[in-house]
């Protein structure tokens, strides 16, 4: 078996696992693959976003069942969770205002001669 058989065959199952732990970098190298011609594109875009996906749910829900254990068992992180606790709860709408518009600048940028952002056409 060669590296490119491995990649072609296995290399969605590697991204959603990879995506699932880590993110960035395994789907740079999927980018790759996908240039190089052994992965398809919509493929690493569904693997990508399932495996992110999974993994950012997950996450959230230990956090959410676990978290207040896990710090309790760190006493020395108590003064630094309440100012960022107090810090999230000052500038809750400011910072739900300043994701809003990163997104929208964001959406901008995929417009170009003969395209219109995704925003504008309705649709992904």
């Amino acid at each position: 078996m060669t590296l490119e058989y491995l990649i072609s065959h296995y290399g969605h199952v590697a991204l959603v696992i990879g995506t699932f732990l880590e993110g960035e970098s395994i789907l740079i190298v999927a980018g790759f693959a996908v240039h190089l011609g052994y992965l398809k594109s919509q493929w690493v875009i569904l693997a990508a976003f399932a495996g992110s996906m999974a993994g950012d749910q997950l996450y959230f829900f230990l956090g959410r069942v676990k978290g207040e254990a896990f710090l309790q068992k760190r006493p020395r992180w108590e003064t630094k969770v309440r100012r960022v606790w107090k810090l999230l709860d000052r500038y809750r709408t400011l910072l739900a205002a300043a994701l809003a518009w990163i997104i929208y600048i964001l959406a901008q940028e995929e417009e170009g001669p003969g395209r219109t952002s995704a925003l504008k056409r309705g649709s992904p």
